[in-house]
Formats: C-alpha cells, structure tokens, sequence
C-alpha cells in the first residue's frame, strides 16, 4: 500500500507544531519508543504566607523544567501544602498514554496530542499553585502531609517534588517554627512521628526533591542544613532518597 506525500507532510508538520506547545522544542520528551521506565512526578507546592512570600524566580524555571519533563506512560499530580495537606485533593492530575509505536499515524497523533495537552495544563496549573497571594496563605503547613499524599506506584518511577521552605508547623510535636531541629533525638523521633501518622517503611519511594524559597529569613535555630538533615533522615526511614535540598529544582 503507497503512502501519500501529502498525508506524510501534513503529519510530520503537525507533530512539530505540537511538540512546540508549552514553550517545548520538539525532541525534548523521552524517545517514543523507549524501554526507560515511565515517571510519576507528585508536586507540592506551599502556600503558606512565609513560603509564598519568598518565592524566588528558580520556582518559575522549575515549572518550566516538569513541563518538558512530562511524557509518554507519565502521570503527574500537583497538591497543595497546606494546613491539611495530608487530606488535600489533587489540585490537578494527568495520565499520558504510552505511545502506540504499532498504532495507526491518527492514533499516534491522538497520544502527541494528549502529551501535548497534559504539559500545557501541568504548566498552567503550577503556575496557579505557585503565584498564590501571599497575603491569603494558610497560617501553618502539613508538609508531612505529602507522605499520606504519597501511595507508592508501582508502575512508575517516582519523582516528588516540593516547592516549600521546609517549616513544619501543623504538626503539633514537630513545630519548627517554634522548635529547634538539633534540640531532637531523630532516632527517637522520626520512629514515634510515624507511629502517630500511621507511616510505614515503604511509605516513599524514589527521588525526593525540595526547592526552597530565596533568602531564608534569619533565625536562631533550624538552618537550611538542619532542616535539610531532619528531611534526609526522614525520607529514608520511609524508603526513599533526598536527592535535593536546594533553592532551584536539580531535575
């Protein structure tokens, strides 16, 4: 069976079209026919008044990097930080289809049009979440929420994200605002925080990745490198690894 010219031209030209959405140059999503392991990527971001109001421009270009980020088999989610955040709603969530690499070309165009599609709401959604009136923030942060968030999938390579500065205050043992991280005995700790939560081992999985907000304010206790020790141990008591503690995403 021959192959019209035309057909082949219009489509190729289309693919390139929708591969430029979302600010994307085309080639930049994973190869469609690929054995790498599909991705989830499981966003927080804090809306907190003292978070939002240091955002830094890293969190804007952090957008930008999970839009292009985002492909075929992926799926992606997006949950604020908050005072429940352990019981929040998806504020935004995506399935792309893998790519039917034996499919017919419509069918293929149908799933470039859907990746295409997934980024562009993932990038709206996002820059929703994270231009948040500081002013109308929430008074403390479930940042622990983001493990009840976190069902393992076992299907996917997990990413978490969290665009927050780190400062737990609505649990009420584990308030760092009020207190100092290096005044805590972790091994005592972290064991009776998951007791109480109800966290098991296997809680997370994969990479974990925090972006922090600019200028951290001066403060008597909990420094970034505190702060960052606490989540580390943390992360890992529940099966995953902190890859990040930076004030820019490192994906």
């Amino acid at each position: 069976m021959k192959h019209c010219p035309q057909r082949i031209a219009l489509t190729a030209i289309a693919a390139i079209a929708l591969s430029s959405a979302c600010g994307i140059a085309p080639g930049t999503e994973r190869s469609a026919v690929s054995s790498v392991q599909p991705h989830r990527y499981r966003i927080f971001v804090d809306e907190s008044a003292s978070a939002v109001g240091r955002k830094n421009p890293q969190w804007d270009l952090g957008v930008g990097r999970l839009c292009t980020l985002l492909s075929y088999g992926d799926a992606s989610e997006i949950y604020m930080i908050n005072d429940s955040t352990k019981d929040n709603a998806p504020l935004f969530r995506v399935s792309i289809p893998q790519f039917p690499a034996n499919g017919s070309m419509d069918e293929q165009i149908l799933v470039k049009k859907q990746l295409v599609e997934g980024r562009r709401k993932l990038k709206n959604y996002l820059n929703q979440a994270i231009h948040v009136d500081p002013h109308k923030g929430s008074k403390t942060s479930d940042i622990l929420g983001f493990i009840e968030r976190s069902a393992p999938d076992a299907a996917r390579k997990e990413m978490t994200v969290l665009f927050t500065d780190g400062l737990e205050s609505a649990d009420r043992s584990l308030n760092f605002e009020k207190k100092c991280v290096a005044r805590l005995n972790l091994n005592d700790t972290i064991p009776e925080v998951a007791k109480r939560r109800l966290w098991s081992s296997g809680a997370l999985r994969g990479q974990v990745h925090f972006v922090l907000p600019d200028r951290p304010p001066a403060r008597k206790c909990n420094s970034t490198r505190e702060l960052e020790e606490f989540y580390r141990v943390l992360v890992k008591a529940l099966g995953a690894e902190l890859t990040s503690f930076q004030p820019y995403l490192t994906l």
